[in-house]
Parts: C-alpha cells; sequence; structure tokens
C-alpha cells in the first residue's frame, strides 16, 4: 500500500499485517498511484478504493477476464452495471465520463473508476511517460488515454458501485471540476496521446 500521510492507525495495522508500506514522495492520489504502479511486482496490478465501495468478492469476475484483454474496467456504466450514490454524484459523474468518451475519443464507458486489473506490461509500458500535469483524480482517465493509445485491450465488465461504508470521502467539488477541465484541455493540446 501507498501511505500518503494520513493521521490514523492505516500505516500501523497495515504493517502489522505484514503488508509493505511505500511513503509516496509528495501529496494526491494521483501521486500515490503511479508511485504504488512503479513499485507492483508480479504479472498482474489491482486497484481498488479501500472504503468498500468496490467489493472485493468481485475480484474473481474480473480475473476470469483478463486473459482475454490487457486491462478490466469494473464498469458502472455499461450494460448491468449500476451507482449507488447521490443523484448529484451519479449525473456528475456520467458528465465527465461522456465528455471523455466522445471528446477524446475514448471508447469507455467508464473513465473514472478506479476498480481496475491491469497487466503488469502495460502499466510498465506507459510509465515511461510523462505525468506531470496530473497529480489527482484525473489521473484515471489519463491512465486509459494513455493505455488505449499504444494499442492495448481494455475491457469493460457491468459492476455495481455502493456507498463508502467507512471514513469520509475527499472529494471536493470545485477542486475535483478544476482539474477534470483542466486534463481534458491538455488532453485537447496533445492530441498525439488519442487515437481517432
Amino acid at each position: 500500500m501507498v501511505g500518503g500521510g494520513s493521521r490514523d492507525n492505516t500505516v500501523q495495522v497495515a504493517q502489522s499485517l505484514g503488508m509493505r508500506v511505500i511513503r509516496q514522495s509528495r501529496p494526491g492520489f494521483g501521486i500515490a498511484l503511479l508511485e504504488g504502479f512503479r513499485a507492483s511486482g508480479g504479472r498482474l496490478c489491482l486497484t481498488l478504493d479501500a472504503d468498500f465501495s468496490h467489493d472485493p468478492s468481485f475480484i474473481p469476475n474480473m480475473l476470469k477476464e483478463i486473459d482475454n484483454c490487457d486491462v478490466v474496467v469494473a464498469s458502472r456504466y455499461v450494460k448491468g452495471g449500476s451507482s449507488n450514490t447521490t443523484l448529484f454524484r451519479q449525473l456528475l459523474s456520467r458528465l465527465f465520463n461522456l465528455v471523455f468518451q466522445f471528446g477524446l475519443s475514448l471508447p469507455i464507458k467508464d473513465n473514472t473508476g478506479n476498480f481496475r486489473l491491469y497487466k503488469k506490461e502495460v502499466l510498465d509500458s506507459i510509465l515511461k511517460d510523462e505525468f506531470r500535469e496530473i497529480e489527482n483524480f484525473a489521473i484515471l482517465p489519463a491512465v486509459l488515454v494513455k493505455v488505449f493509445a499504444k494499442g492495448w485491450l481494455i475491457k469493460e465488465i457491468p459492476f455495481h458501485y455502493s456507498r463508502r461504508k467507512f471514513g469520509s470521502s475527499n472529494f471536493r467539488l470545485f477542486k475535483f471540476l478544476f482539474e477534470y477541465i483542466r486534463f481534458f484541455m491538455i488532453m485537447e493540446r496533445k492530441k498525439q496521446y488519442i487515437i481517432r
């Protein structure tokens, strides 16, 4: 796990369970994700939110699919998927996903979810690129843009997103909106990332 300087006893509990804890170099969800990618070993790398909004019992469904593609996305927005959150959050999420899907010609319906299974070779190929502009939640669509642009196969499978069971969200509306709009503008300037 990547430790981001939390003030609770998350790090101590993780270490007591035998987990390796990486201290991230600077703040930000995107930084944590990239540093976790770089430190990961093995053939596969799984990402999910640890507040039980991503049900770990769904992982076998993802493992069944990974031999037929390079990245599996647990998707709220393909047929059979759903999201149990507030109407406002659902509308906002749908809007941004539609903007990324059509504005960046990215054929993925759920670009902003974090429940994904990657082949490690896919991550190794994109970590050679620059992610300097992206430090927080825009890392999620940014990773898929780079994966798709390099020709790797992404598969979405239907998933039910639940409300978090523990802790409080780090979601801040204006910061979130600013970063996603900024990310979209960056991608529009860097057309070489997009396969049209």
